[in-house]
């Protein structure tokens, strides 16, 4: 018997490795994006039926762990509060030191309200950097939030080098 989505996606990830399998042709198969459906499968957002029973074909996974793909997780993955990964230290960097300045600019350009991380869009690419034969992980990320009357309301997308500042 199952008993958290941990369980489920231990699985998920052990079958990725087993099968050699990129989240980008997962996310072809689901019809999603490989965030959102790299997200998905380590726990952190809610599959249709549709969507999990094809999850379910591709990690050969039984009944009940499809049936765990469908209940809305307990987001937020960290192990700790402050990360130790030095990659997603990086991120938790990145809120720590312009958090209060895009909260601000959300606020004076759309009013009082939230961002949502609901119907956040992050797309990820790799550009050469320029002189040089390496490469840098680029991020676009969007948002929308909404005021207090409910009105969704469109942040705009800004796309960044990862290793540069947000704004």
């Amino acid at each position: 018997m199952i008993s958290s989505r941990n369980e489920v996606t231990q699985m998920i990830v052990s079958a990725k490795v087993a099968k050699g399998l990129k989240w980008s042709e997962i996310a072809g198969k689901i019809g999603q994006s490989k965030e959102w459906t790299t997200a998905a499968c380590l726990g952190q957002m809610t599959f249709s039926k549709q969507q999990a029973e094809i999850a379910g074909e591709i990690f050969g996974l039984p009944d009940e762990a499809v049936a765990w793909l469908q209940i809305v997780p307990y987001k937020g993955s960290l192990e700790t509060a402050v990360p130790t990964d030095p990659l997603i230290y990086r991120w938790y960097e990145i809120v720590s030191v312009y958090g209060t300045t895009i909260k601000e600019l959300i606020h004076e350009e759309f009013g009082d309200g939230i961002m949502s991380a609901i119907d956040f869009r992050w797309i990820s690419s790799v550009r050469p950097i320029r002189k040089a034969t390496a490469s840098r992980c680029c991020c676009l990320a969007s948002s929308c939030r909404t005021n207090r009357t409910n009105r969704v309301l469109p942040v705009a997308s800004s796309g960044q080098d990862c290793s540069a500042a947000l704004l």
